[in-house]
């Protein structure tokens, strides 16, 4: 058997066993207490699965780490660390035997992650050029106008001051209502903001491509340390991981080494700067929050879960689905907006936040809800990881780039908060991306027929397609 056949094999296998679970549940089969621990020796086999596959700087591991880590979490706070909880929500919900049931299904959905996610390299090097030699300081001008767009919507994602100094629930309050599309504005401005410099990276001048990478680097650096001390983590931690899986093949091993090393020490502090709550009241409590608090975002879906097998909930088939594109208008506006699949299980069961990605499908569909939303979730990854591995830095693929980028960029918030930032970033994207196209092919067609009413006909088409593949 080859290595494709034993891989649609045991992707078959994992599938059928997310059935029978869910089915299993549905008729009020009760599954052993130990399954707990068999659970995290998956989804930690998974982890391992995705790192064999492609290394750190490829999305199969990426993706199935944020996926894991939250199903790990119980393991290690409550049989390594000794700690009776690992959340301190739902203490109710955390007994072995109500966890052995969810906890097996969501470690199978890891495993299936690892194995379907590509592995493709995104190894772009330097093979990207500008849209053409005249258009490059027109396209140096574009990156700088786009990294005013990222430090703008950085700023208006947390206006206020870092969380150091103010409490986080009064750091809120600075926000301006109707800005919930800041954070989704980040991702997507910083995504096109990439896109140009690795075009204009490739380019001929010299002294325009290090002006291009002190212009990129920059901006990327300073909106990163701005959010982070914002307490925005999960669209930096996204996008954090793009930049590697992007320029990871081509930079030294102990350069992307301390880079990993200093992005997660930064982001495991942020998320203790944002509680009030000291070390020492953290040790004499009865539970510990990892971090990223993932013991809350997974208490959230192990809620749904029991839930819905006690018939507490019912299922909502495309609800919630429906309910993002109700959503869509700004809050602003005062419309009504439906609930999420995390309301549905809050209204019962208190939470602290998070959304673990399996809430949703199980809520609007059960197990084959749960089939579904990996399937497409894993071919719009693989699509992605496609399109952003053949860029080439024309004006004809960024479009693609942008949208693909704005997918990847945003995996993070997607797995632990649901997928409603990531369909504001893809309308947002492609709105932009549209108006830029219908822009530049406007500013081209006046542009020729000035050549040609002036005796230089053909002379700027040549020019704008001399770079392009």
């Amino acid at each position: 058997m080859s290595v494709s056949e034993a891989r649609i094999c045991l992707l078959l296998a994992t599938l059928a066993s997310i059935v029978i679970i869910g089915m299993g549940s549905t008729f009020g089969y009760g599954w052993p207490a130990e399954f707990v621990g068999v659970s995290a020796a998956i989804a930690g086999l998974s982890v391992v699965v995705a790192l064999a596959r492609g290394g750190f700087q490829h999305y199969p591991f990426w993706i199935t780490m944020i996926a894991a880590y939250p199903v790990i979490t119980p393991f290690v706070v409550v049989s390594l660390l000794g700690f009776p909880y690992f959340s301190g929500r739902a203490q109710e919900l955390q007994d072995p035997q109500v966890l052995a049931a969810p906890m097996l299904l969501a470690s199978l959905a890891c495993l299936y992650l690892s194995i379907a996610v590509s592995s493709k390299r995104i190894d772009i090097g330097r093979r990207t050029a500008p849209w053409s030699n005249s258009a490059s300081s027109g396209q140096l001008a574009w990156l700088v106008i786009t990294s005013i767009l990222v430090m703008g919507s950085a700023w208006l994602t947390e206006p206020g001051p870092p969380v150091w100094l103010v409490p986080y629930a009064e750091m809120m309050t600075y926000r301006f209502p109707g800005t919930d599309f800041a954070g989704a504005g980040w991702a997507v401005a910083s995504v096109i903001n990439l896109a140009l410099y690795l075009s204009l990276r490739g380019g001929r001048c010299k002294n325009l491509r290090r002006l291009s990478t002190t212009v990129f680097w920059g901006t990327t650096l300073v909106s990163i340390i701005y959010l982070l001390a914002h307490a925005r983590r999960s669209e930096v931690a996204g996008y954090i991981v793009l930049l590697l899986c992007v320029f990871g093949p081509t930079s030294r091993s102990t350069t992307k080494g301390l880079l990993l090393f200093a992005g997660l020490a930064a982001l495991s502090a942020v998320g203790y700067l944002r509680e009030s709550t000291t070390l020492a009241d953290y040790l004499a409590s009865d539970y510990i929050h990892l971090p990223g608090g993932a013991g809350n975002v997974l208490i959230g879906y192990i809620a749904a879960f029991t839930l819905i097998d006690s018939s507490a909930l019912s299922l909502v088939p495309g609800e919630t689905y429906v309910g993002y594109i109700l959503r869509l208008p700004p809050s602003v506006l005062g419309l009504e907006r439906p609930p999420t699949a995390y309301d549905y299980v809050h209204a019962q069961v208190p939470l602290s936040g998070g959304e673990y990605f399996l809430i949703e499908p199980l809520l609007n569909f059960g197990a084959i809800g749960v089939i579904l939303y990996l399937t497409g979730f894993v071919a719009m990854t693989n699509w992605s990881v496609s399109v952003i591995s053949r860029y080439e830095g024309t004006f004809k693929s960024i479009g693609q780039f942008v949208l693909a980028g704005t997918f990847l960029a945003l995996q993070f918030r997607t797995l632990w908060y649901g997928l409603g930032a990531v369909i504001k970033a893809l309308i947002l994207a492609a709105g932009l991306v549209f108006v830029a196209y219908v822009v530049v092919q406007g500013v081209r067609q006046w542009r020729n027929q000035w050549f040609n009413a002036h005796g230089g006909s053909g002379q700027l088409e040549v020019e704008q397609t001399k770079y392009v593949r």
